[in-house]
C-alpha cells in the first residue's frame, strides 16, 4: 500500500475511534463503557505513534483543527484488515453482481469470519460477554461500512460521468436500512 493510503486509513482508524467514543453517550450504560473502554485502550499518544512508524501524516495535519485520537498498532492493524476486504470487494463488477446489497454483504461477510470477534476481544475488558462483543463489534462494521459505501458511490460518480443518475439513485439502495439503525430501529448518527 502506498503511504497516502496508509495515511488515510490510519486516519480513518482514528475517525472511528472517535466517532464510537461520541455515540458512546447515547448507548446504553454496558455498552457505552464498552464503546469508551475501546476507545481509551485503542489510542496511542502522538510520539508513540510515530515511535512505532505509524502513518500518521494525515492526522498530524488535522491536530490542529481539534484532530482525531492516534490509534495504537493493534487497532490500525484490525481496522487495515477490515480496509483489505473492503477494497477488493467494493468494485463495479461486484456492484452488477450484488446490486444494491453489496456494502451489506461485505459488511455481513467481515462480521462472519471467525476471526473477526477473537482479534476484537484484546480492545475490550476481560471478561467481557460474547454478546457485548459481538454487539462492537456489528457496530463498528456499520460505521466502517457507511462510510466505505458512501465513499464507493463518489468515486463511481467521479469515475463515470455517464452513470451520474443511475449511481446516485443505487446510494440509496447500497446502504441498507440496517446499515442505518440499531436494534430498535433507532437511525444512527
Amino acid at each position: 500500500m502506498s503511504p497516502p493510503i496508509c495515511e488515510t486509513i490510519y486516519y480513518i482508524a482514528g475517525w472511528i475511534l472517535n466517532t464510537m467514543n461520541k455515540l458512546s453517550e447515547r448507548r446504553a450504560a454496558g455498552f457505552s463503557q464498552i464503546l469508551t473502554y475501546v476507545f481509551n485502550t485503542c489510542r496511542i499518544s502522538g510520539d508513540l505513534a510515530k515511535n512505532n512508524n505509524l502513518p500518521t501524516g494525515k492526522t498530524d495535519r488535522v491536530i490542529a483543527f481539534g484532530g482525531l485520537p492516534y490509534p495504537s498498532v493493534q487497532y490500525y492493524e484490525f481496522i487495515l484488515r477490515i480496509e483489505d476486504v473492503f477494497a477488493r470487494s467494493l468494485t463495479y463488477e461486484h456492484l452488477v453482481v450484488y446490486g444494491q446489497s453489496l456494502v451489506d454483504e461485505i459488511r455481513i461477510t467481515i462480521l462472519n469470519f471467525p476471526s473477526t470477534e477473537r482479534l476484537i476481544t484484546e480492545f475490550v475488558p476481560p471478561n467481557t460477554s460474547t454478546k457485548l462483543i459481538s454487539k462492537l463489534v456489528e457496530y463498528l462494521l456499520v460505521i466502517y461500512a457507511r462510510m466505505r459505501g458512501k465513499d464507493f458511490v463518489m468515486k463511481l460518480l467521479n469515475k463515470r460521468n455517464s452513470l451520474k443518475v443511475p449511481v446516485r439513485q443505487k446510494l440509496a439502495v447500497l446502504s441498507s436500512k440496517e446499515s442505518y439503525t440499531d436494534e430498535k430501529n433507532h437511525l444512527i448518527r
